[in-house]
């Protein structure tokens, strides 16, 4: 799993400035058959959560977009598929109210 910035926002991201909630950035997925994962079924929130924890870790402390909600979403996302779990139900909505309950929201970043 890796993360595309793709530098100029779609017509999706674009509604983002009208404050609608979108996500901008895209997952870049490799799939190979020869790597498999026992499947998780449940818990893909506490791997997001995990997963943005040591993102967030690996920041130091420095302001980034890496530390955004769309940005930390394409994180989480990428590692609950990655884990061999489904996203089901971690809509962005559902994904920002448990950052928002777990880390320190300082205008549009998020902290530990």
């Amino acid at each position: 799993m890796s993360i595309l910035d793709k530098g100029q926002r779609s017509q999706k991201g674009y509604k983002a400035r009208r404050g609608e909630l979108v996500p901008f950035y895209d997952l870049v997925m490799t799939f190979d058959k020869a790597n498999r994962h026992t499947p998780r079924l449940n818990g893909a929130g506490e791997m997001a959560l995990d997963a943005v924890m040591a993102h967030l870790e690996s920041l130091d402390g420095k302001p980034s977009q890496a530390r955004h909600l769309d940005y930390l979403y394409s994180v989480a996302v990428g590692a609950v598929i990655g884990g061999g779990a489904r996203p089901i139900g971690l809509s962005l909505r559902a994904f920002e109210q448990m950052c928002n309950e777990r880390f320190e929201r300082i205008g549009d970043s998020f902290h530990l």
